[in-house]
């Protein structure tokens, strides 16, 4: 202790002044370092939260990325497979509708042959009457009489 006094310290002083200091040390770190403590410790745990939350989203937009393409791949594929099921359809349809037109096509020909064969037959019928006709009275005015019912049949006969 002596050697304090002749180094000028007062050893009552010195233990004053270490009980201020301690004093000081306990109500600094009771009002400035716990709460800054704590404040630190709240931001550290905000920014840790937000770069996890900030990977999770990143993780989150990737998968939604990879599903959207999986599901326009997949919209695509469909797309393609109405269109070639489309082409199809329209294929069978329109085979369909030839074989339908060249149906009728034939029927109307068939129907208009028919016609046409019974018009010349009901021509050739009338024109065989005419010439019959012509014919019989040909003969009377050559023969200068009336010719009886069984010689006209008979030439008429010859005629047709």
């Amino acid at each position: 202790m002596d050697a304090l006094q002749s180094l000028g310290i007062d050893w009552k002083l010195l233990i004053a002044q270490i009980i201020n200091f301690i004093i000081l040390l306990l109500i600094l770190r009771k009002f400035l370092f716990g709460p800054i403590t704590k404040m630190l410790e709240n931001r550290r745990n905000t920014i840790s939260k937000g770069l996890t939350d900030t990977e999770e989203a990143k993780k989150k937009l990737e998968d939604a990325d990879q599903e959207s393409g999986k599901k326009l791949a997949d919209a695509i594929n469909e797309a393609e497979k109405i269109i070639k099921e489309a082409k199809k359809n329209a294929e069978v349809e329109a085979r369909e509708t030839l074989k339908e037109t060249q149906s009728k096509s034939e029927k109307i020909i068939a129907a208009a042959r028919e016609n046409a064969k019974q018009e010349e037959e009901r021509i050739t019928s009338s024109a065989k009457s005419h010439i019959a006709e012509l014919v019989i009275a040909t003969v009377e005015k050559i023969l200068g009489e009336k010719q009886d019912d069984k010689t006209l049949s008979k030439t008429i006969g010859e005629i047709k």
